[in-house]
């Protein structure tokens, strides 16, 4: 009986321990890498002078960080959308957290292959498909709760998987001169952060007319599928792919 007790208890300390860990990976520390932009963008090994094109959703982080480290150079910000549209001749292009909501990420990927200068960078930092917060996202978005009545539900992303990415890159003769796959969880112990989470990607992801539902059809969908029975926590695997291209001389 004594011996039960023992065990119980460490079944019980091992429970609350999870979520604490969790917790720490979220930050952005899962595999050793910081994930911000401004550590990220040292891949691109830019020496202040050169013009970049950023694509974004609307987030402008990366634009910011980018502006810090071309004092003498210059930062162009496309929308996916309008990027069909320019005629650039720029030194590196930035994707961070948008290539896995584009309807046509191939014909993207060669438009800013023809966009960079030869030797020119991409550097990608994308959801794959095998990512189950995507996957959480993705069954969100489609529920016709999150979207806007009058626009009807248009997520129609095509998200491409960790391969799918590799590929896409060698296809259009990309020399790969980075490629990481981060893995690790978050840990979300109240229905608020998951809303919280919810109202960034929402925010993120303008092009889709979410409606003011979506951050509780995405918290609903998050605890029936990720909600762990000792901590009382949601607990979602995550998976975040880094890769650096250059384009051939």
């Amino acid at each position: 009986m004594h011996i039960r007790w023992i065990f119980l208890s460490l079944l019980a300390w091992q429970a609350l321990q999870l979520p604490l860990q969790a917790s720490g990976q979220a930050s952005g520390q899962a595999a050793g890498r910081e994930t911000r932009p401004e550590k990220l963008l040292g891949l691109l090994a830019l020496e202040g002078h050169e013009t970049v094109l950023d694509i974004n959703c609307g987030d402008r982080s990366v634009v910011s960080a980018l502006e810090k480290r071309l004092p003498k150079g210059h930062v162009i910000s496309s929308d996916p959308q309008l990027l069909l549209s320019l005629e650039q001749d720029v030194a590196a292009v930035t994707c961070f957290h948008c290539f896995q909501w584009l309807v046509q990420p191939g014909h993207v990927l060669m438009q800013i292959e023809k966009s960079l200068q030869p030797a020119g960078k991409c550097l990608l930092v994308a959801i794959p498909q095998e990512s189950e917060e995507l996957q959480i996202l993705q069954l969100a978005l489609r529920d016709p709760r999150s979207h806007l009545s009058h626009l009807g539900n248009t997520s129609q992303s095509v998200s491409w998987s960790i391969d799918d990415y590799r590929h896409g890159m060698w296809n259009l003769g990309f020399d790969i001169l980075h490629f990481e796959v981060m893995r690790g969880v978050k840990a979300y112990h109240t229905h608020e952060e998951l809303q919280d989470t919810a109202r960034g990607w929402a925010e993120r992801l303008h092009l889709y007319g979410l409606s003011s539902d979506f951050p509780d059809v995405f918290a609903e969908y998050a605890y029936q599928h990720y909600q762990d029975s000792y901590s009382c926590a949601v607990i979602i695997p995550f998976r975040t792919l880094i890769v650096l291209g250059a384009k051939q001389s």
